[in-house]
């Protein structure tokens, strides 16, 4: 998850700004953004898209989509900061994984 190293902030890696990031996948989850606003805003590189894509895959599937919002959010501030091995990838799917289970 190339993605993740942009979100955590990787040494040599352009950092995406994650306030803004979140706010964009928000909106693209309302529908009010597409795909494309938020690959072009954030100069997602097609190895980059497919973690894009399983982030907006979850919160389809998700039973609890504004649980998956807010723990989203959550999940990236911590990966950002390098808490709890939220900025491995194994750890980061686990809990985006989990975030979609939440029951409504």
């Amino acid at each position: 998850m190339a993605l993740l190293d942009r979100i955590s902030g990787v040494e040599g890696v352009v950092k995406i700004a994650n306030h803004q990031f979140q706010a964009s996948l928000h909106l693209w989850q309302l529908g009010l953004l597409t795909r494309a606003n938020i690959i072009n805003s954030f100069n997602i590189s097609p190895t980059d898209e497919g973690d894009l894509d399983f982030l907006k895959t979850k919160y389809v599937a998700a039973l609890n989509k504004i649980e998956y919002i807010k723990g989203l959010d959550s999940v990236i501030m911590c990966a950002e900061q390098g808490r709890y091995g939220l900025n491995v990838q194994a750890t980061f799917i686990s809990a985006v994984d989990a975030l979609a289970l939440i029951p409504a």
